[in-house]
């Protein structure tokens, strides 16, 4: 990010950097992007949901990381 890493680059599933780091249970990338998005998460959230996209919530809880719904 620091570096000039694209905030809404997608994987080949739609995913961006945030919901890869949900899946993998990573609490420190998580705050990290998310205090990089600051008013644009709302936004990119709504773009995310208009795609279906699943929630940050239902990726970690899926992948068994609890502790990343708590943000």
């Amino acid at each position: 990010i620091s570096q000039g890493a694209s905030k809404k680059k997608q994987n080949k599933k739609g995913l961006l950097a945030v919901h890869c780091a949900a899946i993998q249970g990573r609490i420190d990338v998580i705050e990290t992007i998310m205090e990089s998005y600051a008013t644009e998460w709302s936004k990119i959230h709504k773009e995310m949901m208009e795609k279906n996209t699943p929630s940050l919530p239902y990726l970690a809880l899926s992948n068994n990381h609890l502790e990343c719904t708590k943000w």
